[in-house]
Order: C-alpha cells, then sequence, then structure tokens
C-alpha cells in the first residue's frame, strides 16, 4: 500500500493568505452597511428636523394671526367707548377713524353712520413670524344708536308745596314750568313765551303786558284775589297771554343716579386722569360717595390739566384750565367731584360736559362762567354749553349765583335754586324750588349732554351684523 504525502509546508501559508483575504472582504461589507444604515439615519433626522420646523412655522403664523385677531377687536372696542362717550352719537362726525400700537401690532378702526346705525370696521395688524406679507385681520359690527332725552325748554320749579317767588323787581323772560304756586312781588314781572303754573297765581307784578303778551298761559289753580277765589285768570289779574287755560300737564322732574356717575364718570373717583398734571386734591378723599372732598374751585388761580383717554388715545373726558383775563376751561365728557364746587374767576369754557357735585355749587360774587368772551348773546348752547348736577340733598340752596355774577349753561338742582341781587343765568334750571331775582335771557338747549339728567343713550348690536374675515 503506498501512503499519500503530507502538504508541504507553502501550501499551509497559501491557505492562510486565502482566509485573510476572506476577512477583509467581510470588513469591507460592514462599513459599506454602515454607511448605509448612517444615511437612511441622516435622512429620517433631516426629515423630522423638518417636520418640526415646518410645525413650529405652522404654529407661530396660527399664534399672529389669533393675535391681529384680537387687535381687530381691539379697535372695535375702542370705537365702541369713543361712540359711547359722544356728545351726540347720532353725528356722522361722532367717530371717523383711530388706531393705536400694542406691543408689535396695530389696532384701527373706522366707521360710517347710515340713519341711526354705525358700521364699525376694526383691522389688527402684526409681522409675520416667517418672514412673509404681513398679517392683517378684520372685522365688523353693526350697532344702533337711540338717544332719549326731551331737551331743556324750560326752568322748572318742582315743589308743590309753598311758593315760587319772583321778587321785587326782577324781570323773567324764560318758559318757565311751577309744579306748585307762584308769587309775583309788586313790580315784578313775566316776559318768558310760556308759563305753567300747577298751583295758583298770587300776581302783584305782571304775566306779559297789555300791549305784548306772552304766547300762553297755562294757570291750573286759577288766581288768587277777587270773587271767587281763586278764579281764572283774565287781564284783570294783569295775566296778558294770547292763550290762557288750566290744563293739567304731567310733567316730571328728571331722577338722577349720583351713584352710577359717581363710579363711571371719566375723569371723576373711580377713572381718574390719565393724561396731564391733574386735578389738584383729585376727585375725592376716599373711596366712598359721602360729600367729603373738599369744595373744589374750578376757576383757581394756577392752571390744571385732566384728560381720561381710551386706550387708542381718543380723549373721552376732560377738565383744563388756563388762567387768564379771561381763562379758559375745556371740558368734555361727564365729571364727577364727590364735594361742593364753587366758581370765583372769569372764565369761557369750550366743550360739552356734565360736570357733578354731590355738594352744592356756588358762583362767588362777580364770578362769570360762559360759553362766549363778554357772556353775549351769541353763545350758542348746540356748540358750548356746561351742564352742573349739585347733588346735595341737605344744603338748602344746592346752586346759588350770587351778586354780579354770570352763568352760561344749564343746572339741575336736588333742592333749591338762588340767584341773588343781578345775578344772571341763560341757561334752562331745574330745582325743588327757584328763588329768583334779575334774570337773564334764557337759550333752551337744543341737545343733553351725556350724563344730564333724563338723558339716555343707548348703543346695542345689530344681531347677525358681526363678520370675521
Amino acid at each position: 500500500m503506498q501512503l499519500k504525502p503530507e502538504a508541504a509546508p507553502a501550501d499551509k501559508g497559501h491557505v492562510a493568505a486565502t482566509r485573510q483575504g476572506l476577512c477583509r472582504d467581510e470588513r469591507g461589507i460592514a462599513l459599506v452597511m454602515a454607511l448605509g444604515i448612517m444615511l437612511v439615519l441622516s435622512i429620517s433626522v433631516i426629515t423630522v428636523i423638518a417636520f418640526t420646523t415646518s410645525n413650529e412655522r405652522s404654529a407661530n403664523y396660527s399664534s399672529a394671526q389669533n393675535k391681529a385677531l384680537a387687535l381687530a377687536e381691539a379697535g372695535v372696542n375702542n370705537a365702541l367707548s369713543v361712540l359711547g362717550a359722544a356728545a351726540r352719537p347720532n353725528d356722522p362726525a361722532a367717530l371717523t377713524s383711530g388706531s393705536e400700537s400694542v406691543g408689535e401690532g396695530t389696532a384701527a378702526y373706522s366707521a360710517s353712520l347710515s340713519g341711526d346705525i354705525w358700521t364699525i370696521s376694526g383691522t389688527g395688524t402684526v409681522a409675520n413670524p416667517t418672514g412673509g406679507s404681513t398679517i392683517v385681520r378684520r372685522v365688523s359690527m353693526q350697532v344702533r344708536v337711540t338717544v332719549s332725552g326731551t331737551a331743556w325748554a324750560w326752568n322748572f320749579s318742582d315743589a308743590e308745596t309753598g311758593c315760587m317767588n319772583l321778587l321785587q323787581n326782577s324781570s323773567y323772560a324764560v318758559p318757565l314750568f311751577v309744579r306748585g304756586n307762584l308769587c309775583v312781588a309788586q313790580n315784578a314781572s313775566f316776559t318768558g313765551a310760556r308759563i305753567h303754573v300747577g298751583g295758583a297765581l298770587t300776581n302783584n307784578g305782571s304775566i306779559g303786558t297789555a300791549g305784548s303778551p306772552i304766547e300762553s298761559a297755562n294757570i291750573v289753580g286759577g288766581c288768587t284775589g277777587g270773587v271767587p277765589n281763586p278764579h281764572p285768570c283774565t287781564a284783570a289779574d294783569k295775566v296778558y297771554a294770547t292763550s290762557r287755560t288750566q290744563t293739567a300737564n304731567s310733567l316730571s322732574k328728571p331722577e338722577i343716579d349720583l351713584a352710577k356717575w359717581y363710579s363711571s364718570a371719566r375723569p371723576g373717583p373711580t377713572r381718574p386722569c390719565t393724561q396731564g398734571s391733574g386735578i389738584p386734591g383729585g376727585f375725592d378723599n376716599d373711596t366712598s360717595l359721602n360729600v367729603t372732598r373738599a369744595p373744589f374751585e374750578l376757576t383757581p388761580a394756577t392752571g390744571y390739566s385732566c384728560r381720561a383717554t381710551n386706550p387708542a388715545g381718543k380723549v373721552l373726558g376732560e377738565l383744563t384750565w388756563v388762567p387768564g383775563s379771561p381763562g379758559t376751561l375745556t371740558v368734555t365728557g361727564t365729571i364727577f367731584f364727590d364735594g361742593n364746587i364753587t366758581i370765583s374767576g372769569n372764565a369761557v369754557y369750550q366743550g360739552v360736559a356734565t360736570i357733578y357735585s354731590s355738594g352744592t355749587v356756588l358762583f362767588n360774587n362777580g364770578a362769570r362762567l360762559c360759553g362766549v368772551v363778554g357772556c353775549t348773546s351769541s353763545w350758542d348752547p348746540a356748540t358750548n354749553v356746561v351742564f352742573f348736577v349739585a347733588g346735595s340733598s341737605t344744603a338748602q340752596y344746592g346752586f346759588t349765583i350770587n351778586n354780579n355774577a354770570v352763568f352760561q349753561g344749564a343746572a339741575y338742582v336736588v333742592n333749591d335754586y338762588l340767584v341773588s341781587q343781578n345775578g344772571v343765568n341763560w341757561g334752562p334750571v331745574v330745582a325743588r324750588q327757584l328763588v329768583m331775582q334779575q334774570n337773564a335771557v334764557q337759550k333752551p338747549l337744543t341737545f343733553l349732554p351725556p350724563g344730564a339728567p333724563g338723558f339716555e343713550q343707548a348703543i346695542q348690536p345689530v344681531p347677525g351684523s358681526w363678520r370675521d374675515y
């Protein structure tokens, strides 16, 4: 038997070399696999990053749109605040346009009036967080404005007992409504167009004259003296009128709401000045309606400035005094002092406002507060009018015009109203009782300013008019 010889040593080396080559080939495959896996992972990461970035951009854009919408709504709200404070909300000039910057955006509004309906548009603008065009959102709504309240064409004495007195040598040339009795002293005269007396007339002076009778005299309770007593008034009682009647009238004194205006007047105790140097001593000295503020001098030797504005900077209420001869008082809106008010200087006012005092209003000797320089008959109450409300229920005379003082405006007095010797008032007055001496010709108010007793305005949304686009 012949045995096969063993392989030579060289053959062993060849086998080893072959194995090493195979191992090198396997390492190359792993590298390729590793690179493939890394590529797949990179694509996945990039996809995730792109997806996340897209979501973030979308979220930022959506947030910016919401901010623009909120600013558009803020524009409408600013417009409504302006309209609510307007002296004549049915005037096309009461509301035009406005804007304010809020953060990095803008809230704007515009408006137009058709009949009694306002169409208000609000526009909100913010920067585009994605770098594109500015983001703009718009909203609109319609509101109907209703205004109630009869313009004051009468001086009004509400007391049902006692007697309203026209004192000696007084000359009364304004329409007059007296709920109770009227007593006209010797040499006193009434020359207004119309007079209504719910009680009886005791006349030692004259109502009209024989040569110039008044338009109408409605003396419900008749004239005293003579037979019968009382009796229907005639020319024999020195009641000279084209029409003489005895017809009852239900006209009533408007009511006031001091608590309401204490909290909502702007500027006032709870809504202070937002611009200006402020009111010396403020509008109140505590947080209660209690008539404890020290008397406020409306026309002092030094000036002051107070404006109440809405967020867009529109002035809703103002009381600004610049001393001079005469000085200038600028007024707007409804203003409230929880205490007495005095007027001692010589002032011409500009604007339309209702000024509340929870106490009394006093014109000191020689004081003047007029709507025109010189306190002349050129005063137009449709342009400039101050309406005082004297809210004291304890002082007999809530409103007093002392010797030689002059006032062109209107007044509502919870208690009694007094004009002393040579005092002059050019506007209508409503009070519990009127005590008057020499008084000037009245100009009736053709409209009432916001806040005046008897004046109400409402702003109601028109159903279905809201638009978001």
